[in-house]
């Protein structure tokens, strides 16, 4: 890593800020379903994820919803109140441990899942295309670096988020 002087470098500051923006707001317009909320189908796509993960247990385990998700267990609880009254998930009280709550997803959530990906990957590709194979590996690759380099130069730079983030 090396020490660049702003008036040596050709991208000031503020300009990386206004592209990190852009894309933001892009990303939080960019819609994998329309009948469905982003953060639900990031819930609904992490539970997929960790049950098939872990196909011996009874549904994903409320606190490594949280942990994966690297939010709170009541912030992720609320989610899942909202997707368990739309019928999207189960929540299960272990066989072993009463105190362990299992969620897993309904056979409508299962379906709801499995076209919201489909129209994700349909988005997605049409904005890699538009990139094309070049610059959209080349993309993926500076994006890796970017959140490398982000999280090692956070204060409370954690070991608990994972490398390369979830595995859909």
């Amino acid at each position: 890593m090396s020490d660049i002087q702003n008036n040596e470098f050709p991208i000031k500051p503020m300009e990386f800020f206004e592209a990190m923006d852009r894309v933001r707001r892009g990303w939080f317009q960019f819609m994998p379903n329309h009948s469905l909320k982003k953060s639900y189908f990031g819930i609904l796509m992490f539970i997929r994820h960790i049950c098939a993960k872990n196909p011996q247990q009874e549904g994903a385990k409320m606190t490594d919803l949280a942990h994966e998700m690297n939010q709170t267990t009541a912030s992720i609880s609320q989610k899942i109140n909202a997707l368990e009254q739309e019928g999207m998930v189960e929540r299960l009280v272990s066989s072993t441990d009463r105190r362990v709550c299992y969620v897993r997803l309904s056979e409508k959530g299962t379906i709801t899942v499995e076209q919201a990906l489909q129209g994700f990957d349909k988005q997605v590709m049409k904005i890699l295309g538009q990139l094309g194979p070049e610059k959209s590996v080349q993309l993926i690759g500076l994006l890796n670096d970017l959140a490398d380099i982000l999280q090692a130069s956070s204060p409370s730079s954690t070991s608990q988020q994972p490398k390369g983030g979830c595995h859909f």
